[in-house]
């Protein structure tokens, strides 16, 4: 025997299970995650549509209700058992997905709530003409704000489930990523990239411990949706390393 270790290497085929369940979405392949944190909004045309997936992608092959939870990776990732391998679902994407598909259900903003200590929030002099400009389109996505003299805001109303996460640094990312945007000429633009962010400071963390029962609910809710692929940036949601790949690591032959 030779004294080098023999490598192996589980390679990652997500698209053997199809459950790309967005007819607009592509293929899903394996590629470096980018940050969570949204990037400035510099274009001011929308995206380019997405070609469509082929047939096979159509069809769910699981649901994540039926899976079996074993548990969670580092409390980020939830770890659960198909009948077709080991699914790893990223848990921020998951819910991420999760409140940006509830917004976009109800744009009205109908699950606001008001704060009993409003906040305020102070933005540049240039962002602080964007807002004032805004404050209608803001207040339809259930984020509520009034001016309080100079370039500061105050924050009165918010979707429920941001009421407890640090509003000025949602509402300075809100500013930063949006008021690029010549939200006049393209306002579905405006609304797309407030979602997505409002979604990402709403959405449970990388590294929170979830109970069983909270992991259960969180995979229940996406089967709910029409797309549970990937998280509203564009980023896998959940990733599947097939049984056969498992058994080639580990040299097992096949039962």
């Amino acid at each position: 025997m030779s004294g080098e270790s023999t490598r192996y290497q589980v390679t990652w085929q997500p698209g053997s299970l199809a459950f790309a369940r967005d007819p607009e979405a592509a293929p899903l392949m394996p590629a470096p995650a980018p940050p969570l944190s949204t990037p400035p909004v510099r274009a001011v045309e929308p995206p380019a549509p997405v070609p469509p997936v082929s047939d096979s992608h159509r069809t769910a092959g699981f649901r994540f209700q039926d899976l079996q939870v074993i548990g969670q990776l580092k409390n980020t990732y939830i770890l659960a058992q198909s009948p077709e391998g080991l699914v790893l679902i990223d848990q921020h994407a998951a819910h991420e997905r999760v409140l940006y598909e509830n917004l976009k259900a109800s744009p009205d903003g109908r699950a606001r709530q008001n704060l009993l200590f409003p906040r305020v929030v102070e933005v540049s002099p240039v962002q602080a003409g964007w807002v004032g400009e805004n404050l209608d389109l803001l207040a339809r996505l259930g984020l509520t704000l009034e001016p309080f003299g100079g370039a500061s805001f105050l924050v009165v109303a918010v979707p429920a489930w941001l009421a407890e996460t640090d509003l000025e640094a949602l509402v300075l990312d809100l500013v930063e990523n949006l008021a690029p945007v010549k939200s006049q000429v393209y306002p579905q633009a405006v609304e797309e990239e407030a979602r997505t962010v409002m979604a990402c400071h709403g959405a449970i963390r990388a590294g929170q411990k979830l109970l069983p029962e909270e992991m259960a609910s969180l995979l229940s809710q996406l089967d709910e949706l029409p797309v549970s692929s990937h998280c509203p940036h564009g980023r896998p949601l959940w990733r599947l390393i097939p049984y056969a790949d498992i058994r080639q690591g580990f040299r097992r032959p096949r039962s």
